[in-house]
């Protein structure tokens, strides 16, 4: 079969922990270095309030969600049909994130 001959960006936003297990549900990954940033704040949050918690015994997911602010991340997936696309967005309300736009896909 041959390569991927569409690509589609989408946004999704959420407050809560990210679920990294969503880029490789929706074969998706960030667009570009701020989404990567983003990305990277929410996990370095996340650890470090792990880590305080751990300390204070306190719930991290309780600590967390007063500590963190909404954010956008960019992402974008690839596939073969210009109708074929992998994002799920009541996959991503399930764990607390929406998918705010999903962009026409473009031809490669």
């Amino acid at each position: 079969m041959a390569g991927p001959k569409y690509l589609t960006r989408f946004t999704v936003k959420g407050d809560g922990r990210f679920p990294f297990d969503m880029l490789r549900y929706d074969s998706c990954f960030p667009v570009g270095p701020r989404d990567v940033d983003a990305l990277l704040c929410i996990l370095t949050k996340h650890f470090a309030i792990a880590d305080i918690c751990a300390s204070m015994d306190i719930r991290p997911e309780q600590m967390f969600q007063r500590l963190t602010n909404t954010r956008n991340v960019t992402l974008v997936t690839y596939h073969h049909t210009k109708s074929e696309t992998c994002i799920t967005p009541a996959r991503w309300k399930s764990f607390g994130w929406e998918v705010v736009c999903i962009e026409e896909p473009r031809k490669l």
